[in-house]
């Protein structure tokens, strides 16, 4: 049998239990579903690393409830930096009012490039009642 997980597809599906959040904060990831390869590093609970040179795909999922009424944003990040295009965005009518967003990116790490870390941002406080982000190297 072998060991070496070097030639296997590179693949990370994380989820989130039901948490608070503050704005601007990150979603915490605590439940690994999948975690195959050595491209993909789940490095903390809210930081994902593209270790490895290559073309990502990444599947971002989150229902939240915010503490008022309003524009609910979340955003993927690249190194702390907003993806330009990939802010889903929903109102909440009242305080409570869960709101569900998705988005997904193609993510290039050049050759020799630092690793790239990515994560997922909520703008507004409230409740992340779930969240997904599944993350595969493609090439």
């Amino acid at each position: 049998m072998c060991n070496n997980k070097c030639h296997q597809k590179s693949s990370l599906d994380v989820a989130a239990s039901t948490q608070a959040i503050l704005a601007d904060g990150l979603i915490s990831f605590d439940v690994i579903n999948t975690n195959t390869g050595i491209s993909v590093e789940f490095t903390t609970g809210k930081v994902i690393t593209l270790a490895k040179p290559g073309l990502y795909h990444v599947d971002l999922q989150a229902t939240v409830e915010p503490t008022a009424a309003g524009l609910v944003t979340m955003n993927l990040l690249k190194g702390g930096v907003v993806i330009p295009g990939k802010n889903p965005a929903a109102t909440a009518s009242a305080a409570g009012d869960a709101v569900s967003l998705t988005t997904a990116a193609d993510i290039v790490v050049p050759c020799c490039a630092t690793p790239a870390a990515i994560s997922a941002q909520i703008d507004v406080a409230g409740t992340v009642n779930s969240a997904t982000m599944v993350v595969t190297k493609m090439a």
